[in-house]
């Protein structure tokens, strides 16, 4: 009998060595998975965060473009309307002179 309670004890022993050794891999791993997660995180938090900035600075460009482009289009609208309504470019200015301070006189 004293034999197999030996045998008993070796064999709670071997599994208990066992179990520890499985349980404080799983710990490791998971340990070391959760500082890749965390790693992983912050590197996207910082692309975001450099994303965001580089938006900002493209939205601002492109509301300068848009302005540029508003005025470009302005001008080119008002020469097309003045060839449309027959205007001619003015050559020689001619003012007239008032000697009254009326301006119908009799």
């Amino acid at each position: 009998m004293s034999r197999n309670v030996l045998l008993s004890s070796s064999h709670n022993s071997f599994f208990s060595k066992v179990f520890l050794f499985f349980g404080l891999a799983a710990i490791a791993i998971l340990l070391g998975f959760y500082v890749f997660q965390v790693s992983r995180e912050i590197a996207l938090r910082y692309t975001i965060e450099n994303s965001e900035k580089m938006l900002g600075g493209i939205k601002e460009e492109n509301k300068g473009l848009e302005i540029n482009s508003w005025q470009a289009n302005s001008a080119r609208d008002n020469v097309a309307l003045a060839q449309k309504l027959n205007f001619e470019k003015v050559e020689k200015i001619t003012y007239i002179k008032i000697l009254d301070n009326t301006v119908v006189s009799k």
